[in-house]
């Protein structure tokens, strides 16, 4: 865009533009990393401010390295976000599995019951169909499906963008 006689403006102290510097040491301090491609630059002929890594000759120092115009700030923003997202479906999930936990351990306690009244009254062919064994192996079904849906949860949640599932852990 400019020559090598061109006239270069950057931000300075107080708000106030420092310079001149010439192509150069432009080009210097973007190759020395005093200046990144997010720092605003100014030179005669321009519209206004640019970052350096939108202007010609500085912006191939820059190429290659992720800088960009929405660097900075913007970058940070989005790296929390997803830092924070992560964050949230790992808890989720951690949350999702203690209560799986807390089915299977219900679980294996009703199917203890059942077998030990099972076990009292063996000679009784009818016997699940009846209550109170009939109600044990409904309760047993329900702690199934109920551990059967948190596992689907924990895929969901898991899966990469997966959003953190409401909280309704019974």
């Amino acid at each position: 865009m400019k020559d090598d006689g061109a006239v270069w403006y950057l931000p300075g102290q107080s708000g106030q533009p420092a310079g001149p510097f010439t192509t150069e040491d432009v080009l210097a301090k973007c190759k020395a990393g005093e200046l990144s491609g997010a720092t605003f630059c100014w030179c005669d002929g321009m519209d206004g401010w640019k970052p350096l890594v939108e202007v010609e000759p500085f912006s191939g120092v820059f190429a290659g390295t992720g800088e960009g115009p929405a660097q900075g700030l913007d970058d940070l923003g989005r790296a929390f976000g997803r830092a924070i997202d992560f964050t949230k479906r790992k808890a989720r999930i951690a949350s999702l599995r203690v209560t799986i936990g807390r089915h299977e351990k219900r679980r294996q306690q009703l199917l203890c019951e059942l077998g030990e009244m099972v076990y009292r009254r063996e000679r009784q062919i009818d016997l699940l169909s009846q209550e109170p064994y009939a109600g044990k192996l409904r309760q047993i079904k329900a702690e199934d499906e109920s551990i059967g849906s948190l596992r689907r949860q924990i895929e969901t949640v898991d899966k990469p963008g997966g959003a953190p599932a409401q909280n309704d852990n019974r």
